[in-house]
């Protein structure tokens, strides 16, 4: 269980949330699906993201807190605190269309890790393969609107970078990237760009590629996606 633990002065255990302001523990949950589901709401991510589970968080919280035992009031104080602390986070984007409030798996994790959170108790725990939960073959407009890439966030970022002026080409996107994605790139995702491909290493540490011949089509269909517009201003 990822939590800090100290002697006080009066010889008493106590507890803590580790830096990452989570309290991950398995709980005999079923977990290996979680990735699998078409969405999350906002307090079933902040439960699996901050905790490691779901399965009757407020009935545990309450048992230790009429614990007469310094170590279990201080977890169910804390566990209360990380909480609300990612359930505000997640509430001001949610309010500033940054997440929906039902939106994938992949963006919770993608978003949860911009701010800080650790995610791979999640990744490691299902299994599941990058391609599986972020495809990186052409995107339809039906596949945008349930779930997009990193990548496809970024490139919708250095169109709206470069839409400033004047709607950009596909080359021009494609050459901001080329020359300059270190200045867009703020998941670190971008290994090589050339004039061929773009190679890049997701958030769950599979590397994948995009090929120049089908980023025309690739631009097209997210410019056609007004959810995806919103998500990614």
């Amino acid at each position: 269980m990822p939590e800090v633990k100290w002697i006080d002065s009066d010889g008493q255990q106590r507890i803590h949330h580790d830096d990452n302001h989570q309290m991950v523990m398995k709980h005999g949950e079923d977990d290996s699906s979680w990735l699998k589901m078409d969405s999350w709401e906002i307090d079933f991510a902040t439960a699996v993201i901050v905790l490691g589970y779901t399965e009757n968080i407020q009935g545990h919280i309450d048992y230790l807190s009429n614990q007469n035992n310094r170590s279990d009031t201080d977890r169910a104080d804390v566990m209360k605190k990380i909480l609300n602390r990612f359930h505000e986070l997640a509430q001001s984007a949610i309010n500033a269309d940054i997440l929906q409030e039902y939106s994938s798996p992949t963006k919770w994790l993608v978003w949860a890790q911009s701010k800080g959170y650790k995610t791979n108790h999640l990744t490691s725990i299902s299994q599941v393969k990058c391609s599986e939960v972020m495809p990186d073959n052409e995107p339809s407009d039906h596949g945008l609107k349930t779930r997009s890439s990193q990548l496809y966030e970024l490139i919708w970022r250095v169109h709206e970078f470069l839409n400033k002026v004047k709607k950009p080409t596909a080359q021009q996107v494609w050459n901001e990237i080329h020359l300059r994605h270190k200045e867009h790139d703020i998941h670190n995702i971008i290994q090589e760009v050339d004039g061929r491909q773009i190679s890049w290493c997701s958030g769950y540490g599979n590397e994948q590629k995009l090929q120049r011949t089908t980023f025309n089509k690739t631009l097209s269909n997210i410019r056609k996606n007004r959810l995806f517009r919103k998500t990614y201003p």
